[in-house]
């Protein structure tokens, strides 16, 4: 099963105000036509030695992964580059056009990507084996609201709406809705973040210290976790494995553990060697958990069993420089550099280095 994460959504809003700001100025001139229905998808498939000649990240905001195949979400390029994980090579760079675009998340699964579309308030799909475009999902129905959160099951989509406070739930076979789940009881506040894990759907309200529960089958709330001793400060991210949940507190740089089976707290984990400095992204695969500091560009990994720190990944030859996203497949682990435009692939095992993609 994918591990879902998300990137930082201060960097998120920061993004979409840098972006409507210049979209103001461009207005202003007369020359902005706002439009998602205009949306192209146009794909170019490059060799190996091309992808060192060509620049692929612009910079890069958010991985995917399913295998055989790697997405890194470029935003100011407005594309897609797909690489191969067996080899690090570059397979293609999908490219996007909209009007006044901003795509924060995506989510692969079997032969589909989703991308959303957080300023057009939509959602594209994409066929993950060529990259060709399946369709563009924006009907008024959808109540897509600033989309900026996506995880994706083996025949349901769910979005998360930061200022819509709400999920909405699609089919994947078709992009049909099934449900918007938006029910005050739910207590949705800026949702940042969704995991999904068996049964479950978990959402981050990162303005409201919480985590949302819902039942994957039918959108009913389980229950909403914000006991004091949780510790959520500004909760981002959420990564579910097996028995518990993970999620990061960007304001105390905690991580605060749960069980999944019942949302009760296991632990709040603080860190004194290697302390977490900005946790942004977190994954969980197996007895492992993978946590992004932006702050220090690093990635702590912990014991999924008891908390317990492994190791502090922050060698020079890492070249880890604001790590905003982590994805996890098999024995690799694979984190994106913002800022450093690369994405670092390590050994799951032990941390180790495997390749630097550029």
């Amino acid at each position: 099963m994918l591990k879902r994460t998300g990137i930082r959504l201060s960097i998120v809003r920061e993004i979409i105000r840098r972006i409507l700001c210049s979209a103001v100025a461009v207005v202003l001139t007369g020359v902005l036509t706002l439009s998602v229905a205009m949306a192209a998808v146009e794909t170019t498939s490059e060799s190996a030695a091309a992808a060192v000649a060509r620049r692929v990240f612009y910079p890069p905001e958010f991985i995917a992964v399913n295998g055989s195949h790697l997405w890194a979400l470029n935003n100011d390029h407005q594309s897609l580059a797909e690489f191969s994980t067996s080899s690090g090579s570059l397979v293609r760079v999908i490219k996007i056009t909209y009007h006044v675009p901003f795509m924060p998340a995506i989510a692969v699964s079997g032969s589909h990507l989703w991308v959303t579309n957080t300023l057009g308030n939509s959602v594209t799909e994409l066929n993950s084996s060529n990259g060709s475009l399946v369709r563009v999902i924006n009907a008024k129905a959808d109540d897509l609201n600033h989309p900026v959160a996506i995880v994706v099951g083996r025949s349901h989509v769910w979005i998360g709406n930061l200022d819509g406070n709400s999920v909405t739930e699609l089919n994947a076979s078709n992009g049909s809705l099934v449900r918007v789940i938006h029910v005050p009881s739910n207590e949705f506040k800026a949702p940042g973040c969704l995991a999904l894990g068996d049964s479950h759907v978990w959402v981050t309200n990162v303005d409201g210290n919480s985590v949302t529960e819902l039942n994957a089958s039918n959108g009913s709330l389980v229950r909403v976790i914000s006991a004091k001793a949780d510790d959520f400060d500004v909760p981002g991210c959420i990564a579910v494995s097996a028995a518990h949940v993970w999620v990061t507190n960007e304001a105390n740089r905690t991580v605060t553990e749960l069980n999944a089976s019942d949302g009760t707290l296991v632990r709040v984990i603080k860190t004194k060697v290697g302390r977490f400095d900005i946790p942004v992204t977190i994954a969980a695969a197996g007895s492992h958990v993978w946590v992004s500091n932006l702050n220090k560009g690093t990635v702590t990994e912990l014991s999924a069993s008891d908390g317990s720190l492994v190791r502090v990944i922050s060698a020079k030859a890492d070249r880890l420089a604001e790590p905003t996203a982590i994805a996890v497949f098999g024995a690799r682990v694979w984190i994106l550099n913002r800022y450093g435009n690369r994405v670092i692939e390590i050994n799951a095992s032990n941390g180790s280095l495997v390749r630097i993609i550029k």
